[in-house]
């Protein structure tokens, strides 16, 4: 039962309310609630024997405090009544009236402090298995029972008695050695300290209980100091009344107890170990000796006390004494003490994570402090808060330092401390920064800097990471009064970057920072902090070995590492660089670079060159939204920009400069239509002017991406440049991103561009394109480009229906023919959908809509494969833009849904994907659903089994987008899956399988009352004997498992075939057994042994977990074929895993069977386990037997074992060497029961082996035939091809002379066996046969 079911008292029942509730507890399981069901209705019996009338409230609450002092007369007390009890004055004590609680409050309290007292005698818990509860409950029950008195108490009740009744109960069970008494007494005094209006008395009472424990453990320690114990300090009570207060101080938090807290602090910091004879200073002070833990444990506690102080900001009226300029002026004592504390001599000497969380507590406490010092509202606080912070961050550094600068790892400590530091830093960002913060914020940067970036060794290397950031926002603090110590701290960034080149991620961490601090400041003033041909003071090596790339002039390695940084931060900047920067400084240093990379040698030119090109990236960062455009645009554009982008030397330039270009024009465009527009104008003027010089520019510089150009041409025609394949497919993609970057630029420079000038360029391009088509050459190439200038030009939307008319005329005989090569097609769409996307006016045109339709509907013979999503595109972004309303466009819809319907049968993706929006878009655009769904159904009738295919998978997207929250569709559902399911009967697979997934799809959406009357029919038509079961059974069990959990297996089983009953029925197996392991709390995947034997002794192939419908060609199940090649992986892992443990056992398995034992390969006995004997007439027994097979034998004569030698050294060669194979010299019957045996391993199942494995043993055994045709015999290299060798006598089987050659490589492992097979026509030893 809830321990806080009636301890609440925003429970409003009434009297009777309340009983009837307690007493329809008997109907519970839970124990201790029935015994309280039980309880209440005798004490309400007792209650109204007294009385004819219904008791009363006051008549229940004192029988039941008769009741509970009637339990502390027994010799033994019954803790579960008395919980009962306990619990029903509990639930009682609200609805008694306050006169009759304050008259009988002596006897009630008598009752509740005896029995605590009588419970303080008792050891142990008394705890009962019965789940009644024991002495822990009782207690428990004790402090709710007792908190609730003293909420209903009224406040003019006896002083000494309430006082008496909160010290002999709560106080009492403070000190409680059971940690669940002591939270719940906690707990009741938190609910008493959070009501509107506290008790004053059990206030008064509370904090003089603190201030006593405090004053005591504060007396031990100074004590513990004159005496030298350092276990004086050791305060169980203290750690007690901690850890209540860092829940409750802020409801009782008096400026005496503050006090008492940080002096009983204080003494503990300043206390010192007869070792410690160092000097104050908290920094070089030495540690003490001993283990110090439990004083730790104890500072830890009051730090936490302290951090909810520091913390908690409000003032509100059930909180005492929260003034927050009280608190203020605490939190300067606070930070004056701890900097005074030397922290880095206590947490020393004990448990490292005690030590650490101490460290993070005094830290964080330091902080806080710091922290309301500075946002008071007081300006004599803003002072202090100035003058300490500085002083506390050197006290946080130390804390912070690593052990040694060889530690790589960043310790949890320093990276709490600096994520601590780093929100306070950023909280006061908002704040006003007078010159007193400043002088503050420059204190604090001085002390950083010292100590994290010029300390010898580096000691704060590892702690980078996080040591850096607060660093950068003290950057962001200084920009603008204290530049110079802002670039100091920047130079030492870069040149440590240079110095710790091996370690990645100190360099990433001091990157990391140098970003943040870019973004604050803006590339401009970070450009000027940095000296860009000096190198700094690398190291020897360094200098030696980069000597070429360190001279003067360029840039040298040790900076270029800086400007891809400068990029990557530019994003977020909080000022934009301008261009007369990029044109001066930049620029410049590119120039530079670029000279001398001319004049240097090849390793110097090649760095030189990567540096321009980095140079050049910032080109994009000043075109973000510069504050020159007017005066420094138009010089750039013409006499830089222009040669740039044209210069073969740097290819790389053309996506950066036009990247730049188009981030420059759209975000004067989008000025031109905010709020900035008048300043915008002028701007805009300016790149109108340039365009004109750089559009001629660029459309020039896509025809030589593309190749159509004079000097591509003579480059094409020309065979001395001969590549590889692959590297022209790289460059031809890197020119196709080029030529869409170029494209793109000079699409949003049109916007801006002069309109009689976009005419004129647009009638040259039309021009040429008509000249292309209409040539007897191949010209894809140039086709290809001007399509895409004429699609930049679209984009703009700056051409008049006249010139979009021209395009549209030349773009139809190249979407109808399919005499060009497949990508001008796809071009000529990709212009198709941009008109109709920029000018859709244009395409819905009365007069032009029946053509345009036409046009995309009728080239579906002409179009190419890479071109159909396109022109599906094409039809969506025509559709999209249709009216209800308009005749003539929703007749359109009926001539676009067979050729969609089509396409969703599409081999490509991207077309499936298109037909799909194209359908759903036509279904929104006919507001009549029912109309649109009885076109696709009329697909249905079709004679190819491919278009009643499309035609089903249609109507399963619609269903699936629209039926739940369309009502209409809602309605339909019943009729369509009645007329779907009847296409079950189709012998095509594919139609079948469209099926499956509109079922699946419908009983998902459709109601359970809509389903049922197509139950049977849907059934039947799914588990039919055909092919499709066997190919879609996975998706048939997932729709029959959603029949299952909407009407139940009872429901299904009369409606299922015979022939299929044992799937149905092995659901419901899998089910329950689900169910029981779930309500034994054990994962469905984890088998017993029980479990495990039924599975395997089961003549059903689908009775284990999920292998259901097994097919007899590959073998697989549901288990094997889960994830398909995934689980074929798992279980080749598995025995490969198996394979390689058997063959590291084999070694000792050899030292242990004897070469006799070894050469048997019989059946081997599982051996008994405990008092377990084998039943050898058990029919189980033969899970017992194991048989060895060829590839586990552990006989001693095994070939692949190691070489033996004997005591001379000499080589020893078996007798026996192998008896696998042929050579094995088995008979058939040995055979037979190897046969045997493996069908008993394999469960007396035979097993079927496939083609795949009836040809894999046909190569093994061609293999070994030849293998063995190869081996000669001995001396064979010798023999005269002439002679007929040596004369064999008859009779004779050995060869009477024979050289031998020592070659030590014939008696490996590998080699072994063909060399005693050698010297099988010499001596005795070969192959010996079984008897």
């Amino acid at each position: 039962m809830d321990d806080h079911l009636y301890d609440d008292e925003e429970h409003e029942h009434s009297f009777s309310d309340t009983l009837k509730q307690l007493k329809n507890l008997s109907g519970k399981r839970d124990p201790r609630s029935v015994r309280l069901a039980a309880v209440t209705c005798a004490v309400v019996d007792v209650a109204s024997s007294a009385t004819p009338e219904k008791p009363s409230p006051a008549s229940v609450y004192a029988s039941t405090v008769a009741a509970l002092e009637g339990t502390l007369s027994s010799e033994e007390p019954d803790f579960s009544t008395q919980v009962a009890l306990l619990e029903l004055l509990c639930a009682i004590v609200p609805h008694v009236a306050k006169n009759t609680l304050q008259a009988t409050f002596a006897v009630t309290s008598r009752v509740i402090r005896a029995l605590v007292a009588s419970t303080q005698a008792v050891s142990g818990s008394q705890e009962t298995h019965d789940e009644l509860g024991g002495l822990n409950a009782t207690l428990r029950a004790t402090c709710r029972t007792s908190t609730q008195v003293m909420k209903c108490i009224s406040p003019q009740a006896d002083s000494n008695a309430v006082q008496q009744f909160i010290q002999a109960t709560v106080l009492t069970l403070f000190q409680d050695k059971r940690p669940k008494v002591r939270k719940a007494a906690h707990q009741g005094a938190l609910d008493l300290l959070r009501t509107s209006k506290p008790n004053a008395i059990f206030l008064k009472t509370l904090l003089a209980y603190a201030q006593s424990i405090l004053s005591r453990a504060k007396k031990e320690v100074q004590k513990s100091s004159k005496t030298h114990n350092q276990h004086g300090h050791h305060n169980t009570d203290l750690l007690h009344l901690c850890a209540f207060l860092e829940q409750g101080i802020v409801h009782m938090s008096t400026p005496k107890l503050r006090d008492t807290i940080m002096e009983l602090l204080m003494v503990l910091l300043q206390q010192q170990s007869p070792q410690d004879n160092s000097s104050s200073d908290f920094v070089s002070a030495a540690p003490p000796k001993r283990d110090m833990t439990s004083k730790i444990v104890t500072i830890n506690s009051l730090l936490s006390v302290l951090m909810v102080v520091l913390e908690h900001h409000g003032d509100d009226e059930g909180e005492m004494g929260n003034n927050n300029d009280e608190v203020d002026g605490f939190a300067a004592r606070v930070v004056a003490s701890l900097v005074q504390g030397r922290p880095t001599t206590v947490f020393v000497s004990a448990d490292e994570a005690v030590c650490a969380t101490g460290k993070t507590l005094y830290g964080r406490a330091m902080l806080e402090a710091c922290h309301r010092l500075l946002v008071s509202s007081q300006s004599q606080h803003n002072q202090v808060g100035h003058k300490l912070l500085p002083l506390g961050i050197q006290v946080i550094l130390q804390l912070a330092r690593p052990e040694s600068a060889m530690k790589t790892e960043t310790s949890s400590t320093a990276q709490d401390l600096m994520v601590e530091l780093t929100k306070t830093f950023r909280s006061m960002r908002q704040q006003q920064q007078d010159e007193q913060q400043q002088q503050c914020w420059l204190s604090c940067m001085n002390m950083m800097k010292q100590h994290v970036l010029e300390q010898q060794q580096l000691v704060f290397r590892s702690t980078w990471s996080c040591t850096l950031a607060p660093l950068s926002l003290l950057v962001e603090f200084l920009v603008g009064p204290y530049e110079d110590s802002c670039k100091s701290v920047v130079t030492s960034l870069v040149d440590l970057h240079v110095s710790v080149k091996d370690d990645e991620t100190s360099k990433q961490a001091i990157e990391e920072c140098l970003g943040n601090i870019i973004q604050c400041v803006g590339i401009e003033t970070f450009w000027n902090w940095i000296d860009w041909n000096n190198a700094g003071t690398p190291s020897k090596a360094s200098s030696k070995k980069n000597k070429t790339t360190s001279a003067v002039g360029g840039i040298p390695l040790e900076r270029s590492w800086l400007l891809p940084l400068l990029k990557s931060s530019s994003s977020n900047t909080a000022s934009y660089p301008s261009l007369e920067f990029f044109q001066k400084k930049v620029l410049s240093l590119a120039r530079e670079c670029d000279m001398k990379g001319a004049t240097g040698k090849k390793q110097e030119k090649q760095f030189q060159k990567a540096r321009v090109v980095d140079l050049w990236n910032l080109f994009p960062c000043c075109c973000q939204n510069p504050p020159d455009i007017s005066d420094n645009f138009a010089p750039l554009a013409q006499q830089t920009l222009v040669k740039a982008v044209g210069d073969t030397r740097y290819p790389q330039l053309v996506t950066v400069i036009c990247g730049g270009l188009k981030t420059l024009a759209a975000g004067v465009a989008e000025r031109l239509h905010g709020d900035d527009s008048e300043f915008a104008q002028g701007d805009a003027k300016i790149l109108e002017q340039t365009s004109t010089k750089l559009l001629p520019a660029l459309f020039k510089l896509v025809e030589t991406l593309q190749g159509t150009g004079t000097k591509s041409s003579q480059v094409a025609n020309n065979d001395e440049m001969e590549t590889e394949d692959n590297e022209e497919k790289n460059k031809l993609s890197l020119d196709a991103q080029k030529v869409q970057c170029v494209t793109d630029a000079i699409a949003e420079l049109c916007r801006l561009a002069p309109k009689p000038f976009l005419q004129t360029l647009f009638k040259k391009i039309m021009h040429r394109l008509l000249a292309s088509t209409q040539s007897q050459n191949d010209e894809s190439e140039k086709i290809c480009t001007l399509l895409g200038l004429a699609q930049a030009l679209v984009a703009s939307e700056a051409l008049d229906e006249e010139s979009i008319s021209l395009l549209y005329r030349s773009l139809k005989p190249l979407i109808r023919t399919d005499e060009f090569e497949a990508r001008v097609q796809k071009r000529a769409y990709k212009v198709m959908a941009e008109i109709c996307k920029r000018y859709h006016t244009f395409a819905t045109a009365p007069d032009r809509l029946e053509e345009i339709t036409e046009l995309l509907v009728g080239s579906i013979m002409t179009c190419q494969v890479s071109a159909r999503h396109m022109r599906l595109k094409c039809m969506t972004v025509i559709v999209k833009g249709f009216s209800c309303s308009n005749k003539q466009q929703m007749d359109v819809i009926p001539k676009v849904v067979p050729e969609v319907l089509l396409c969703l049968k599409d081999s490509n993706g991207k077309t499936r994907e298109a037909a799909y929006q194209l359908l759903l878009s036509m279904a929104t655009v006919r507001s009549n659903m029912l109309e649109y769904f009885r076109m696709v159904l009329a697909a249905l009738g079709a004679q190819t089994p491919h278009m009643r295919s499309a035609a089903v998978m249609a109507l399963s997207r619609l269903v699936f987008e629209y039926a739940r929250d369309d009502v209409e569709v809602q309605t339909l559902l019943p009729s369509l899956l009645e007329t779907v399911i009847v296409l079950f009967d189709e012998n095509a697979r594919e139609v079948i399988k469209s099926v499956v997934g509109f079922v699946r799809v419908s009983v998902a959406a459709m109601t359970a009352e809509q389903l049922e009357p197509l139950l049977p029919d849907l059934v039947k038509g799914m588990l039919k004997y055909h092919r499709g079961k066997d190919r879609f059974r996975a998706k048939i069990k997932i729709i029959l498992k959603k029949l299952v959990r909407n009407y139940g297996y009872d429901a299904l089983m009369p409606l299922v075939p015979e022939s299929e009953t044992r799937l149905l029925t092995h659901m419901r197996k899998l089910d329950e057994r689900a169910k029981r392991r779930k309500a034994a709390q054990r994962p469905d995947d984890q088998t017993t042994n029980g479990e495990f034997d039924d599975m395997m002794e089961s003549d059903e192939e689908d009775s284990d977990d999920g292998r259901t419908l097994m097919t007899g060609m590959t073998g697989f199940t549901k288990m094997t074929g889960r994830s398909g090649k995934s689980q074929r992986t798992a279980a080749i892992e598995k025995y490969e895993k198996a394979r390689s443990i058997a063959a590291s056992t084999k070694a000792s398995r050899r030292s242990q069977h004897t070469t006799a034992t070894g050469a048997v390969s019989g059946p081997r006995i599982r051996s008994e386990m405990g008092d377990e004997v084998h039943d050898m007439l058990d029919p189980k027994m033969a899970k017992s037997v194991r048989f060895a097979n060829n590839a586990d034998d552990d006989s001693d004569m095994e070939d692949g074992g190691a070489m033996e030698f004997d005591d001379m050294g000499r080589l020893v060669v078996p007798d026996d060497l192998d008896n696998d194979g042929d050579n094995g010299g088995g008979t058939a019957a040995d055979d037979g029961d190897d046969g045997e045996n493996d069908e008993i391993k394999m469960g007396g199942k035979k097993r079927r082996i496939s083609k795949f494995e009836s040809a894999k043993v046909a190569r093994d055994e061609s293999k070994k035939k030849k293998n063995k045709q190869k081996t000669k015999d001995l001396g064979a290299a010798y023999k005269s091809k002439k002679a007929g060798g040596d004369v064999m006598k008859k009779g004779q089987k050995y060869e009477p002379y024979a050289y031998v050659p020592l070659d030590g490589r014939s008696y490996t492992k590998k080699n072994r066996r063909q060399a005693v097979e050698q010297m099988s026509s010499v001596v005795r030893g070969g192959k010996r046969k079984r008897k």
